[in-house]
This record gives structure tokens, C-alpha cells and sequence, in this order.
């Protein structure tokens, strides 16, 4: 008697005597020819009536001796597969074998589930609905958005730059809200395609911990993660449920610990170091970093300290493990530059995500005019301030058929200015640009655009001003800042066009318009007596001719006086507009190539260029006001060592001061945090 049984294909095939047949053709008399599945098998059937009538050839291969019993399971296990779509093939497949073993003593004839798998996943992926083949083709069915109840699971489907999926049932909802003390966990090995992470929340009751929330994420950002979070409360509250956990368990990374800590602000939020340690271990072991510096026992000392330190980051307040951190940064690349890598690692999943959103492009421009130079940074910002202030104003006092608004200009602040213009932003844009400022080609709308939305939706600046006024951020030439790693797409007009040979530092040090020892043909602008004013740098003549429209620069003045309110956290040692701690303040720059002191520069040059890894250059040099034998050299570049650290910062610059009399010099480290008061002298050798 012969069987009928499905092919690997789902086609009829007949079992007949340890071999296999598939139809052939149907005779017009009735009757079916089956022949065997192998190809150069000559061997064949024919069945009239569900009865053999006759049996041709004689099969020229070996068969696989397969019992009915074997078939029929075989079979069973893929007619599930494609019927019990929700349990996993694997869980099938051991079900089937086991209760085959209850039957017959023994599963030995059962094939093993390597040799069924590729057969078993193709029956599944026919029921499924087709694979995207990008993530903006990914379309969820009804069905795939409900849980077996029919309750509904995906409450957050959002596509920002990239797509991120959330599901929870409601009964689920509750019992994390009946739970004071979560888990997160994320995971890439089980992340879906097109998709970074998988991320889960349980909850713990007194006898488990459920998984409640699934997600699957494009990459480990706290915007993403804030995202989620933010969709789940909304979730919990369109449904009258109350989330409020007093204790959330994640893996050591800031940008959960950010987005968690800003949606429950007070459930206490602990790191799992055991996670995080085994991650670094496993890193160093896989980039072969462990061993570096056993040769020498101080080398080996201080990698194995700052390895511990690494570990140690999820035990640190969360305000200062940035900080901690890059000062590692700093001692193990001093040490190796192998460690560059694992260091990268590091930063990348679990520092810097803390701070970054998606990759985005952002454009830097850096151009300035060459016929001034700033006195310092300090007096840059101010005027910088001044300008968008003024600019801010006359959009405000511009009347137009579209913009007609009263206003009683007076004393006020750029956020002041910028909460006027809000509810007009989109007028100006739209309509105001045929608009110009007054004595100018600049629109009125291109102003508008500098107002801009930030996370929290409120109007703001889209010009961060402490970048300019505390950073030496503008430059003297055409150049683009642009991308995540700041790299210089530079203009036709740069000066350093397509000099691929001239070192950074030596490009930064010639291009910065703050005071340039450089440059020593064009004119100071400088703060006295609450007015901007203009000298050459070996001259006390005001205002020289050709430098600047002296109209300009007294309208900027007048607005400064009357109407302009310096925000005081802008900066440090002001509350007002009264600078009395510039005015009438000359700063003694001195051109270090003067022959009295050019040992002393000779000695500074030398000591900022002896590390190949920190190379330094004299950005400026001072003499001291109250003792005229002190020398001040303001350091730039990467040198940036630190007597009290013991090493190098990663950001913070330096100053050198030399005692020409005592032929003494110590360095004064600029970071506030530092705070190193305590200066360690050294001779000039």
C-alpha cells in the first residue's frame, strides 16, 4: 500500500516502497502515471482508482528507508508551522519529536532539525507577508499589532530620520504599573532587520520578572530613547494608568539614564555594572589591549589603574562621568595610541550618545572681515551680541503691508526681543522678503530665519552666542566647519587652499581674529568706557582711516548704550552693561620675536613641542600689569598639561608664566574645575 505525502514544496508526492513519486500526467483513460522523484530514475507508477495497476522500471539509486510514521510527523510539524504562526518553529519541531518518542520508544529515525530547518522556515515565510527590502517599505498588518487577546500592542509607530516600533498590550500596561521596580535591557543580536536594538522594560513582582514593553530602535540616542518613553506615559495616560516607578535597573548607558531619569524624574535610576564590566573586558580581549605595557612595570601600573577607572564610570555622580572619563581618554592614549579604538568603543555606547541626537549635518560658517582684529574674546562676544540685537530690533521696528506692530523699544535682551517676534515668525518669513534691513541688502526674512524652535518647541536663536564669545570659534578666512568630526571644507579664497602640507595648528593659529601676534597691520577694536573703539596695535590714533565705517560703528555704540541689555549669564564677572573690569584696560601684548625675550620664547616653544603626542604653539604672549617681570604665554593647539593632573586635559588650554628675573616658569591650567591655585615652580634650565 502506498501513502500520499507533500513534497519540500507542498506537491502531492506518493510513498510507495521507501521511494518517492510525483505525478507524472493523467491518461485519458483514466489513469495516473507517478514517477520517481529522481531525476534519472526510470522507475514509475500507474494508479487508476486509488489502486496500483501497474509497476514499470527499477530504481538505479538507493533510497532513504523512511517509515509512514516518519513522514506523517514530518508532515504535521510543517502544516503547524504554518498554521501556529506565533510559536517558535524550534518549540514545534521539539514537540513533535517528543511525543513521537512517546509512541514509539525512540525519535532516533526523526530527522534532526538541521535537515528540516531551511524546509521549515520557507513554509513559514509563505504565510508571512512578503520581506521590505528598505525600512520606509516596512507596512505592520492589522493582525501583527495585536497580541493573541486581540488587545492591541504597537502604541508607538514614529519615523523621525528612521523608523522606531513600540508595542504593549493594555492588561500588560497594568501590571507595570502595579510594579514599583523596573528592568531596561537593550540588545543587538535579536534586533530586526533595518533596526539597531531590541529594547525591552520588565517588571518585577515577588516571584518574576515580565517583559512588558518591546521595542525595536534605530540606533542607542537619548532623543530615541526619550521617544519611547514618552510615547509609553502617553499611552499609560490616554488609558488612566499611572506609571510611577521608584527604582529602574538599566545597562551603564547615559542616554537612557538621561531619557529615563527625564520622564521619572523620582524613581532612582541604578546602573548594572555587571553588564557594562563584562562589555569592556570583552572588548579589550577581542582588540588584544590587555597585555599592552607588561614589559614595564609604571606603564603596567597605570593601564591597569585607568582600565579600573573605566569600570568604575557607572559609580560616578552622572554630571561628572563625561569628565572622568576623556581624563582617561587622555592617560591611556598617552601610554599607547592602540587604546584609540577601544576608546572610541567606549565613548560611542556609552558617552556620547548622551549628548548627540541623530547624525545630522550642521554648517559652521567662519568667515570675517580682515581689517580688524577683536581684543579678546570677551569683547568679541559683546559686540557680536550688540549687532544681532540691533538686527533683531530693526526687523521689529520695520513696517510693512504684512507686519504693522507697535512697539516701545527700550532696554532689553535678546530673549526679550526673540519672545516679541514669536508670534510673527512665520509672517516675516513668508511675506517680508522684499523687506531689507535699513542701509542694507539683508532681508527681513532671512532674519526671521535665525529664529528658530528647539527641543522643548520655544522660540530661541539658532546662533549658540557662547560659542563665539567663549570659544575662539571665528576665524579670518572662508572655511566651513561641517559634520560630526568638524573637518574644514574650505573655500576657493582660504588662503591655506588645497596646502594639504601646513600642519592644523599652525592654519588655527593664523586665522583667529582675536588678538593674532601674527598680524600686525590691521587695527584693534576694544571696549572704553562702554563704547567700541578702533586703534592699530603700535598706535593709540583712534579710529584709522579706510578700517571701518565710522557711521556703522557709532550706531552700534549708540544702540549698545541705550537699548541693549547684556543677558548676565553670558558672562561670568557682569550682572549689566557696565564692563568696568575692561575699560580703559590695555592688555601688553608683545611680539615674542623681540631679541630681550626671545630665550624665553625659545624655552616655551620648546617645552610645547617635546611631546610628538601634545604638540603646543604661542597663541599670544602678556606682560603682567601689577609685575612687569612676569610673562604670560597663552598656549594653543594640544597642549594642555596639567602639573596638578599629571597629564594632559582633552579640551582645556594653558598658560606658561616666566619670571624673567628669577629665570623661573610654571604652567596655570584653565579649567575651572581643575581649579589649580597652586603653582609649582620650576627652573629655566
Amino acid at each position: 500500500m502506498y501513502s500520499i505525502v507533500k513534497t519540500q514544496k507542498k506537491s502531492k508526492a506518493i510513498h510507495f516502497r521507501e521511494n518517492f513519486y510525483r505525478l507524472q500526467k493523467t491518461n485519458k483513460n483514466g489513469t495516473n502515471r507517478w514517477v520517481c522523484t529522481k531525476r534519472q530514475c526510470s522507475a514509475s507508477l500507474t494508479i487508476k482508482n486509488n489502486t496500483i495497476q501497474a509497476i514499470r522500471g527499477a530504481h538505479n539509486h538507493g533510497n532513504l528507508k523512511r517509515s509512514p510514521s516518519i513522514i506523517k510527523t514530518v508532515t504535521n510539524i510543517r502544516e503547524k508551522v504554518c498554521t501556529n504562526v506565533s510559536q517558535p518553529i524550534t518549540q514545534i519541531y521539539n514537540e513533535a519529536v517528543s511525543d513521537y518518542r512517546k509512541i514509539h520508544g525512540t525519535a532516533e529515525s526523526v530527522p534532526v532539525f538541521d535537515i528540516l530547518r531551511s524546509t521549515l522556515y520557507r513554509d513559514r515565510a509563505v504565510v508571512f507577508p512578503k520581506l521590505p527590502t528598505a525600512i520606509n517599505e516596512l507596512i505592520l498588518p492589522e493582525n501583527f499589532t495585536k497580541n493573541l487577546y486581540n488587545e492591541k500592542m504597537l502604541f508607538c509607530d514614529k519615523i523621525k530620520q528612521s523608523r522606531l516600533l513600540a508595542f504593549s498590550s493594555l492588561s500588560a500596561l497594568k501590571q507595570l504599573a502595579q510594579s514599583t521596580i523596573w528592568n531596561a535591557d537593550g540588545t543587538f543580536r535579536t534586533a530586526p532587520k533595518f533596526f539597531s536594538q531590541s529594547y525591552t522594560i520588565h517588571a518585577h513582582d515577588d516571584y518574576s520578572m515580565k517583559p512588558i514593553v518591546f521595542s525595536a530602535l534605530p540606533d542607542k540616542f537619548e532623543e530615541t530613547y526619550s521617544t519611547v518613553l514618552e510615547a509609553l506615559v502617553l499611552y499609560a495616560q490616554t488609558n488612566n494608568v499611572i506609571l510611577n516607578p521608584t527604582s529602574i535597573l538599566i545597562d551603564f548607558e547615559q542616554a537612557a539614564f538621561n531619557a529615563f531619569k527625564k520622564l521619572f524624574p523620582n524613581a532612582n535610576i541604578l546602573f548594572c555594572h555587571f553588564h557594562f564590566a563584562k562589555n569592556i573586558m570583552k572588548r579589550l580581549k577581542k582588540l588584544q589591549l590587555y597585555n599592552i605595557g607588561l614589559n614595564d612595570e609604571l606603564k603596567k601600573d597605570n593601564v591597569k589603574r585607568e582600565i579600573a577607572n573605566i569600570l568604575s564610570l557607572p559609580l560616578l555622580p552622572p554630571n561628572k562621568i563625561t569628565a572622568a572619563f576623556f581624563d582617561t581618554v587622555e592617560v591611556l592614549e598617552s601610554i599607547n595610541r592602540n587604546f584609540k579604538p577601544f576608546l572610541n568603543y567606549v565613548e560611542k555606547t556609552y558617552i556620547i550618545n548622551a549628548k548627540s541626537t541623530s547624525k545630522k549635518i550642521s554648517y559652521h560658517f567662519i568667515h570675517a572681515n580682515t581689517t580688524i582684529l577683536f581684543e579678546n574674546n570677551i569683547t568679541l562676544g559683546i559686540f557680536i551680541k550688540t549687532v544681532i540685537h540691533f538686527t533683531l530690533s530693526s526687523v521689529i521696528e520695520h513696517k510693512c503691508s504684512f507686519f504693522n506692530v507697535d512697539f516701545n523699544l527700550q532696554k532689553s535682551t535678546i530673549p526679550d526681543l526673540i519672545i516679541f517676534l514669536s508670534p510673527y515668525i512665520d509672517i516675516l518669513r513668508v511675506n517680508c522678503t522684499k523687506c531689507y534691513l535699513p542701509n542694507s541688502y539683508i532681508q527681513i526674512a532671512e532674519i526671521a530665519h535665525l529664529i528658530v524652535r528647539n527641543k522643548q518647541n520655544q522660540w530661541t536663536l539658532a546662533i549658540d552666542l557662547n560659542v563665539y564669545s567663549k570659544h575662539q570659534q571665528f576665524r579670518l578666512f572662508d572655511c566651513v566647519k561641517r559634520g560630526e568630526n568638524n573637518f574644514l571644507v574650505q573655500s576657493i579664497n582660504f588662503p591655506f587652499y588645497n596646502h594639504s602640507t601646513i600642519p592644523y595648528d599652525e592654519v588655527l593659529q593664523q586665522s583667529l581674529i582675536t588678538y593674532n601676534i601674527n598680524i600686525s597691520n590691521l587695527h584693534i577694536l576694544y571696549l572704553d568706557n562702554n563704547q567700541f573703539k578702533i586703534k592699530p596695535v603700535n598706535s593709540n590714533n583712534l579710529y584709522p582711516e579706510g578700517t571701518i565705517d565710522l557711521k556703522i560703528l557709532n550706531t552700534i555704540n549708540k544702540h549698545h548704550n541705550s537699548l541693549f541689555i547684556l543677558k548676565s549669564n553670558l558672562i561670568s564677572f557682569t550682572k549689566s552693561n557696565d564692563l568696568r573690569l575692561l575699560q580703559g584696560k590695555t592688555i601688553n601684548y608683545i611680539n615674542v620675536s623681540e631679541e630681550e625675550i626671545q630665550k624665553f620664547t625659545s624655552f616655551v616653544q620648546k617645552l610645547i613641542t617635546s611631546d610628538t603626542n601634545h604638540q603646543g604653539y604661542i597663541q599670544s604672549c602678556v606682560r603682567g600689569d601689577y609685575n612687569n617681570q612676569l610673562l604670560f604665554f597663552n598656549i594653543g593647539g594640544n597642549y594642555r598639561f596639567c602639573p596638578k593632573k599629571g597629564s594632559h586635559h582633552q579640551h582645556n588650554s594653558v598658560a606658561i608664566l616666566v619670571d624673567t628675573k628669577k629665570l623661573t616658569y610654571t604652567i596655570r591650567c584653565k579649567d575651572s574645575q581643575c581649579n589649580n591655585i597652586s603653582l609649582i615652580w620650576n627652573t629655566i634650565e
